[in-house]
């Protein structure tokens, strides 16, 4: 990826800058890692990008394949703190299962990838905006036409600052934790607070009214606007 050989340049040349001068080892290694971080986090920074940031072998260097981040822009330590603190296990990794520009935008393409798998991260982006919101559950989507119930402090829904900062909106109604239709992408509450229509790209019927199943915030409050298309929407298994 283009933008990791940067950031290797990046790095490359500050320890050739900082071992040439008179700094002592420590100070060298100290700044030579500041440029590492300073790199990584344009990277992360980054919107707007299908790309993903990049596969590494886990999230907290235990073992395992999978993928640290997904590819939408927000703060990914802070949800996996919040998933981390509802399971009460360390996140390992993300498992890809569902990309909207990869596998389509279709809910028929979400539920044969995803049905039956608990614990699952979802990100999705507003394509007029660009806003990123998501959710997680450890409820699992099976196309049985209705609501499932979940367990208060296992769901959350998550909205995104323009700066990347993250607000958790958690379940508190749950009878309604997920709304699991085949004629639908992953939904979420009652009302719906997060709605994702078939063919989620081109069709304007996707919405949030945010408030009923999952607390705080109000229908411009996870994608800015009431209804939305999408860009990009990607659905990881969360592995423990």
């Amino acid at each position: 990826m283009e933008l990791l050989r940067s950031a290797l340049t990046r790095l490359e040349q500050a320890l050739e800058d900082q071992l040439s001068s008179k700094n002592t080892l420590q100070e060298s290694i100290d700044n030579a890692m500041g440029a590492l971080r300073d790199a990584a986090m344009q990277i992360h920074s980054l919107n707007g990008k299908d790309e993903a940031l990049e596969t590494w072998s886990d999230v907290n260097g235990t073992g395992g394949t999978g993928s640290k981040a997904t590819s939408l822009a927000f703060d990914h330590n802070q949800v996996f703190d919040w998933i981390e603190a509802s399971s009460g296990k360390p996140v390992r990794c993300l498992k890809l299962l569902w990309r909207g520009t990869e596998h389509g935008f279709t809910s028929a393409a979400f539920h044969r990838r995803c049905d039956n798998v608990p614990n699952t991260l979802t990100a999705l982006r507003n394509s007029a905006n660009s806003k990123v919101c998501g959710a997680y559950t450890d409820v699992a989507f099976n196309s049985s036409g209705g609501y499932i119930r979940g367990q208060l402090g296992k769901s959350f829904l998550f909205s995104v600052s323009a700066t990347g900062h993250v607000t958790q909106h958690p379940l508190n109604d749950g009878p309604h934790a997920v709304y699991d239709d085949a004629g639908c992408g992953p939904s979420f509450g009652g009302g719906h607070d997060l709605h994702v229509c078939d063919n989620c790209n081109s069709q304007n019927s996707s919405y949030s009214n945010l408030g009923h199943g999952y607390r705080g915030g109000d229908c411009n409050t996870l994608m800015g606007s009431e209804s939305f298309t999408l860009d990009q929407i990607e659905t990881y298994q969360v592995e423990f």
